[in-house]
């Protein structure tokens, strides 16, 4: 067992101030009003009581990760059917032997583009909202809904929109670590991701599109209005939140089970994992982070951390396909055009914000370990983990204040010094 030895975070100053954007003529429109009040990534277990209630980080997709929510009799797809079987394993044990003191309420529904779930003890009223507040966030994000925020952004590019303040503050969060990051992170980058369709028709663009598309990739170009609570991109551009969309609803969700009394829970964004509290027996939740070398199931770890923190892994294996014998991931570079070639096989972030957690992950597995790290260092309320092509484990230095994490038996990472 690795002990907890360090502590401490560094600032990325700014974070706290927009974390708090409202707009201020009191925009309510899109999401359902209600939702509008809040300021502010398959599911399996390790085999054995050793790993009981154990949750695993990697997430379980939908083929066509297109932000539509489908009931689950029409989900097709012989990997979306064992996901949905683990995640049911998932919510079933990790919190089983927790006492019945408290009523456990539990909600798996499909939204942002993967398998949700939803495990709290408290009222069942507040599962209810949270799935609604799921499908509404959903419906505001997605490139490929017509009528979500980000469309209309994309449609009306050249020019101010208004969108919900859902929205806006997912975009300014985003542009903050696209600039802290140097574009490691650049939701601009939507121009290319869109002609890459690695989620409905994957295929490699040719070079002329891709170099056009390079011409468009620029954060800096986004601006924003706060008192009308409006964006406007550049001419040609086009907007992809995929990167923070499911943290932010991660993070509205507990922000909600919070203010509703809950002391004990798990969310499961597809792989964007956040805790609340403890287990009602006292014990910390546990998470298996994927091995980015093995298959789906196969941890290299598995990590405890302190109550009501997030973690949030990003690697090349979530989703991949191979043409003319080579293989392409998910992750694109906003430098290059095409899927990052750093040193890094995954990255695990473990921050106070889902939101954060989302975008950091992205961003240090593009920016490759060491510029990666640095970053997260500078990152108020956040820590970072790389799993290097090396085999090298290598952290931030406050990371062991937040977490303990257990090797698996024959695991072939090594920590770095």
């Amino acid at each position: 067992m690795i002990i907890a030895t360090a502590e401490g975070f560094c600032n990325m100053k700014g974070y706290e101030k927009n974390m708090e954007y409202r707009c201020k003529r009191g925009y309510s429109g899109g999401l359902v009003e209600k939702y509008m009040r809040i300021p502010g990534r398959g599911a399996m277990l390790e085999r054995g009581d050793r790993y009981e209630g154990v949750a695993n980080a990697s997430a379980v997709r939908c083929p066509h990760t297109c932000s539509r929510h489908m009931a689950f009799g029409n989900i097709v797809g012989k990997s979306v059917r064992r996901g949905l079987a683990a995640v049911f394993a998932f919510a079933a044990l990790v919190l089983c032997g927790c006492g019945q003191q408290q009523e456990l309420n539990e909600r798996t529904v499909y939204a942002l583009g993967t398998v949700c779930t939803i495990s709290i003890y408290g009222e069942e009223a507040l599962a209810d909202e949270a799935e609604q507040l799921l499908y509404a966030i959903d419906q505001e994000m997605s490139w490929r809904r017509a009528e979500s925020d980000i469309s209309k952004i994309n449609e009306g590019s050249g020019g101010f929109v208004e969108v919900s303040e859902d929205t806006f503050r997912v975009i300014a969060r985003a542009l903050e670590i696209g600039k802290a990051s140097g574009g490691a992170l650049d939701i601009t980058a939507g121009v290319l991701t869109r002609e890459w369709n690695i989620s409905e028709d994957p295929h490699v663009p040719d070079r002329e599109t891709i170099e056009r598309g390079l011409e468009l990739i620029d954060y800096s170009r986004v601006e924003l209005d706060e008192e009308t609570c409006s964006v406007k991109i550049g001419e040609g551009q086009f907007l992809d939140v995929g990167a923070v969309a499911k943290g932010y609803a991660a993070d509205r969700l507990t922000l909600l089970f919070r203010e509703g009394g809950v002391k004990s829970g798990l969310i499961n964004l597809g792989g964007n994992v956040c805790v609340i509290g403890k287990r009602p027996d006292g014990r910390g939740y546990r998470t298996g982070i994927r091995d980015p070398e093995k298959g789906e199931g196969e941890n290299f770890a598995v990590m405890t951390v302190k109550s009501d923190k997030t973690i949030v892994v990003s690697g090349a294996y979530e989703r991949q396909f191979t043409e003319n014998g080579v293989t392409y991931h998910h992750i694109l570079d906003p430098k290059t055009g095409y899927p990052a070639e750093s040193d890094v096989l995954s990255s695990v972030i473990v921050a106070d914000s889902s939101m954060t957690a989302d975008a950091l992950s992205t961003a240090v597995f593009v920016m490759g370990a060491d510029k990666g790290l640095a970053l997260a260092e500078q990152t108020e309320g956040a820590e970072a983990l790389v799993v290097t092509k090396s085999g090298t484990l290598r952290h931030t230095d406050g990371l062991y204040s937040e977490c303990s994490i257990e090797l698996v038996k024959g695991c072939r990472y090594v920590e770095e010094g």
